[in-house]
């Protein structure tokens, strides 16, 4: 750890309001813009009011280096090297290292709006009382920019029935909240009161190789009790090429089977009550209809990629052989076609009775969809 500027016994960012976590990992090309568009912000009360910690998640390239000279001309910059181990560990590692009473999860290739710390410190001030604060923010793509907003008006949830409507909308956002294109599933365009996380021993799941950040805020959202929304743009995400999202990932269904049996787990402490049933049942459409994106994304990137190695009936073989594992075989027999988005329908109809030539036919309509629109989700 490298804790350049910091002296835990005078340092009045032992009492800062806000900790901004950034991990950082192999991305040189863009960490300078994210960092000044950071501490270009810090002047005067608000550098007395923020840290930021860098948490490098050994970076063989210079984000490291990168990372350091800031640290070492800012003082309200700390900045940690550790061994990598992924992006749940380096966020659970700058938790531990924040000292701010709220925290915001930045990721190390977006950058900060232009306003985005006061809009920031304004709403932990409009919402003291919250658990959880959602924002708006820039989709940027390269050639637009385009908003990225989850709802029509700002609001505040206070009851459970709302709060696990949100929580559906982090598992799949289409079931529960259909006028919006947004996903709920990201850190990044949330602050989370710390006390609240440390109280509820919320952590980001280490053994997740994917959607650690979709199974966090699932789990944030068990518990908390006053949810707010601010209509500030605090941030502009860049929403990564089809070159990268298509990458492909031989052990994308292993690794989201970690992720199912993560949720499976939590299932199982969910409204026992009689009166949850209807709670239950709504939470786990929401799931089925998360586990079928999810295959439609590994038939993608994984199942039917040109990458893959096995002939077309290895493929199909394989395929079949998936959907009738659990919890795949379950969400395609027992998922309410209405819940999902139009273009995953097909998919059901296909799995469901056996065409999985038709199938395959769909994943080839999706590449020629993607190549004109490039618009397919990574996630």
């Amino acid at each position: 750890m490298n804790n350049v500027g910091w002296d835990a016994q005078t340092d009045s960012r032992i009492r800062c309001r806000l900790s901004i976590i950034v991990p950082v990992y192999n991305v040189e090309a863009y960490l300078m813009k994210c960092l000044e568009s950071i501490v270009t912000q810090l002047r005067g009360g608000t550098a007395e009011q923020v840290e930021v910690i860098l948490v490098d998640d050994g970076s063989v390239d210079h984000s490291g280096e990168i990372a350091d000279a800031y640290g070492s001309v800012c003082p309200c910059v700390q900045v940690i090297h550790k061994k990598n181990a992924g992006v749940a560990a380096a966020r659970n590692d700058g938790m531990d290292a924040a000292r701010g009473e709220w925290l915001y999860f930045m990721d190390s290739d977006d950058w900060m709006s232009q306003d985005g710390i006061p809009m920031l410190l304004r709403a932990l001030t409009e919402c003291a009382q919250s658990d959880m604060i959602l924002f708006d923010a820039w989709q940027n793509t390269g050639a637009r920019e385009l908003p990225w907003e989850h709802f029509g008006r700002e609001a505040v949830w206070d009851s459970r029935d709302e709060i696990r409507r949100l929580q559906r909308g982090v598992l799949y956002y289409s079931m529960d909240y259909p006028g919006t294109r947004v996903p709920l599933a990201a850190p990044w365009d949330k602050l989370y009161r710390r006390a609240f996380l440390t109280e509820n021993q919320l952590r980001f799941k280490e053994m997740l190789p994917v959607l650690d950040d979709m199974v966090f805020n699932m789990e944030v959202l068990g518990k908390a009790e006053l949810v707010a929304y601010r209509k500030y743009r605090v941030c502009h995400y860049r929403h990564v090429s089809s070159s990268i999202t298509n990458r492909f990932r031989a052990d994308r269904v292993e690794e989201d089977k970690k992720v199912w049996g993560t949720i499976e787990q939590y299932r199982l402490g969910l409204f026992s009550d009689e009166t949850g049933k209807a709670q239950l049942q709504a939470f786990d459409q929401a799931y089925f209809c998360r586990v079928i994106r999810s295959f439609a994304i590994c038939c993608r990137r994984s199942l039917y990629h040109r990458d893959n190695g096995k002939s077309y009936r290895e493929k199909q073989e394989h395929v079949r052989e998936v959907t009738k594992l659990c919890p795949y075989s379950d969400a395609f027999l027992r998922v309410q076609k209405q819940n999902l988005e139009w273009r995953l329908r097909p998919v059901v109809f296909m799995v469901r009775h056996d065409l999985y030539g038709g199938l395959y036919l769909l994943y080839l309509a999706e590449k020629c969809f993607e190549a004109v629109k490039g618009r397919w989700p990574g996630r």
